[in-house]
């Protein structure tokens, strides 16, 4: 039986993010990852199944968990990286640059100037491009707050 630190180092956390693409991906991608499967088996993962040394059940269990944290870690920083250019790429559409390019970064922690951008490119009521920098600058006001030591002008 683990105690209560034990368990704690033997779990990891998956974000939201990823779970839902998991999901989708069961949902939408059945074919895809049957191909993936059988390209791998065709490539040789037989043999490195084959190959595979004989280990204990204890570094069989650490070798498998570090497997999958460095296979959700890799799926991970692909969800990022697509949300980033999604959200930029929303971001032109809604012709957001000119208003981005307007906002002094010193001011605002890039954590809030990501969530104000993605809620101001994916606001359903922002037709227009006004509408869509308005959205934005009051998203920025909404979710700013400044360090008591900075100085406010």
């Amino acid at each position: 039986m683990f105690n209560h630190d034990e368990l704690e180092q033997n779990q990891f956390v998956i974000s939201y993010e990823l779970l839902a693409l998991l999901m989708w991906i069961i949902e939408h991608e059945d074919k895809a990852i049957s191909r993936l499967v059988k390209r791998a088996f065709s490539a040789g993962l037989r043999h490195d199944i084959d190959a595979l040394p004989r280990a204990s059940e204890a570094q069989l269990v650490d070798d498998a968990q570090q497997t999958i944290v460095n296979f959700f870690n890799i799926l991970e920083s692909h969800v990022l990286e697509a949300m980033h250019e999604d959200t930029v790429q929303q971001a032109m559409v809604k012709n957001l640059l000119p208003a981005i390019d307007q906002i002094d970064v010193t001011a605002c922690d890039m954590m809030t100037m990501r969530k104000s951008i993605e809620k101001a490119a994916y606001a359903p009521g922002a037709r227009t491009q006004e509408q869509a920098k308005e959205l934005l600058c009051k998203e920025l006001l909404r979710c700013w707050k400044p360090a008591k030591n900075q100085l406010l002008n």
